[in-house]
């Protein structure tokens, strides 16, 4: 009836409304030593989900050579991505700004999922609006070598997204197919499971994502980098010229590099308080979420 795809789990369910807590969401870890219980804190918040009318609202963007929910291409489709959010209660659709006057109202998330040309001027001042004045949530996920055209959207949230690419080769850090075994997590709700388990995560070829120094006098503004790759890589400038890749003290970026942000900005209120804002959530990668990673090691966590 649930589709269960893995063991040992609580159901939480209410008509056709269901939600799995699994093992690891039940216990705090440290040390590889369970430090504490937060069963009440998830299946609490596992009731509420499924008991309550209303349904988080995610639009995934398109017109851009994006990858897509209904695509069952195993590099670039996202199909299995679309069942698991479905299955945990969201609302999807997609959003064309070039079509649209803004960003819908009931929007709760954003996602822009590898898009393969730049957005135009227009669609990132809509998108800038909605982040800005609507303390809005987004997601985006960019691929080397590709033009994105949201400088101006990552410089109001702190993010360089630099035209490299990150070389690793340490040899605990690069998959046999070639993909990079990521295990270096900062400590964050976003990543939280991965580090208490010591689970890792399976990327393709990732771009530098990386705090903007000039963000650091922004009081308002928080950006942490995310994951990061190992001591013996570096992000390479010239790899569209240079083969085989080598290092160019000066020109590359020494390791550890970042592979992805998250900015949290904070929103002042009428009688100085400062309050939660928006966040964007910047991945230097797009290939841990299409069908044929989704389920590799952390990946869908």
């Amino acid at each position: 009836t649930y589709r269960l795809t893995q063991e040992n789990i609580i159901l939480v369910a209410q008509g056709e409304r269901s939600h799995e807590i699994r093992q690891a969401d039940l216990y705090e870890v440290g040390d590889n030593e369970i430090k504490g219980f937060r069963g009440e804190k998830a299946i609490t918040s596992a009731i509420i989900e499924v008991a309550s009318a209303e349904r988080d609202k995610v639009y995934f963007l398109v017109g851009h050579g994006e990858m897509r929910l209904d695509d069952v291409d195993p590099l670039r489709g996202l199909s299995q991505l679309e069942n698991f959010l479905r299955e945990r209660n969201y609302a999807l659709a997609t959003l064309d700004l070039a079509v649209e006057a803004q960003v819908p109202e009931d929007a709760d998330l954003l996602v822009l999922p590898s898009p393969q040309a730049s957005l135009l001027p227009e669609e990132v001042e809509k998108l800038r609006r909605y982040m800005s004045e609507r303390n809005g949530r987004m997601i985006v996920l960019l691929d080397p070598g590709r033009r994105h055209g949201m400088d101006d959207l990552f410089y109001d949230w702190g993010v360089l997204a630099d035209d490299m690419v990150v070389v690793d080769s340490g040899p605990d850090f690069r998959a046999q197919g070639g993909d990079l075994v990521v295990r270096r997590f900062a400590e964050h709700p976003i990543t939280e499971l991965l580090v208490d388990y010591q689970i890792t995560a399976l990327f393709g070829q990732p771009r530098p994502i990386r705090t903007d120094p000039a963000s650091l006098d922004n009081e308002r503004l928080n950006v942490l980098q995310l994951i990061g790759s190992s001591e013996q890589s570096w992000a390479e400038r010239d790899f569209r010229t240079q083969d085989p890749m080598v290092f160019d003290a000066g020109r590359d970026i020494p390791g550890p590099v970042s592979i992805a942000t998250v900015s949290i900005r904070s929103a002042s209120s009428e009688l100085g308080i400062n309050i939660p804002g928006g966040r964007l959530v910047v991945f230097g990668n797009s290939d841990f979420i299409a069908n044929n990673r989704l389920r590799a090691f952390g990946n869908r966590t």
